[in-house]
């Protein structure tokens, strides 16, 4: 489970750091830092040594990370596209959404 929060953390670090050094990304390279944090739930969702307790926390966490760093109509688009895919694939559930729009700093749009 620690590997997993240390690489929410460096993953972090990376989106802050893109965010100051590529004000002006278009929405390919937007989407491919986001498309990093997928790929990480993906990782947990199939790691057979977590408890699911564990996969559900960090998965939380994950989320809760992506709702963050959407912070214009571009982002939503993407996350919600995130989401979705991990929905369709029966990775989470739609409470997913409910975790995302809650930390969101664009929740005021829903």
């Amino acid at each position: 489970m620690d590997k997993y929060l240390k690489d929410l953390k460096i993953l972090k670090k990376e989106w802050t750091y893109f965010i100051k050094t590529n004000p002006l990304s278009t929405f390919e390279e937007n989407k491919l830092e986001k498309i990093k944090l997928k790929e990480i739930i993906l990782k947990i969702f199939n790691d057979q040594e977590l408890l699911d307790a564990e996969k559900k926390e960090l998965i939380e966490s994950s989320v809760k990370l992506l709702s963050k760093f959407t912070g214009c109509s571009e982002d939503l688009f993407i996350s919600r596209e995130i989401l979705n895919d991990l929905i369709d694939k029966n990775i989470v559930d739609e409470y997913v959404y409910e975790i995302f729009n809650n930390n969101s700093p664009v929740r005021r749009w829903f």
